[in-house]
């Protein structure tokens, strides 16, 4: 561990002058974010998870933020519709903001914790990440799916997320 200013820190760590907006340090507008869903033509769970877009995102957030957001991690980031962006933006800063009050999500392998060495608590409350063939949290009447992407495990409700 080391001080600097923030000046000096690229030279010191050049892999940070590449990381993307932190959605949490750097609060921005849901405009900016369309904008920049606009910009990028890939697939959500893609953009969500490109640490030189958003710094932060893994892969169980990522699904949380979809699934809130009520779409699929395999459309296109330039595909959504204003309401679409506005609701992502919506789920992403909402799940991010909870994901922080309850220190993180700990699995079984016990490699997150905090400082302290206490294990994060968020786990307990995913809706889709690793409830695979359980019954779906919000319609209820469909089981969420599992799949591979980018050699990733993604969850999902296929009814629930368009």
């Amino acid at each position: 561990m080391f001080v600097t200013t923030p000046d000096e820190l690229d030279a010191l760590v050049p892999e940070l002058a590449t990381l993307g907006i932190d959605p949490v340090e750097e609060p921005m507008s849901w405009q900016t974010f369309g904008h920049l869903l606009m910009r990028h033509q890939m697939k959500l769970k893609a953009f969500l998870m490109d640490q030189s877009i958003l710094a932060g995102l893994g892969n169980i957030y990522s699904d949380e933020i979809l699934f809130a957001a009520g779409l699929r991690y395999d459309r296109q980031s330039d595909s959504l519709s204003t309401q679409e962006m506005r609701r992502l933006y919506r789920s992403l800063v909402e799940t991010l903001h909870d994901a922080i009050k309850y220190g993180g999500s700990t699995l079984a392998d016990k490699q997150y914790v905090d400082l302290n060495g206490k294990a994060g608590e968020f786990q307990e409350h995913h809706k889709v990440y690793d409830h695979e063939k359980e019954p779906c949290r919000r319609c209820r009447r469909n089981l969420i799916q599992k799949a591979k992407f980018q050699g990733r495990s993604t969850f999902y409700c296929d009814v629930c997320q368009v």
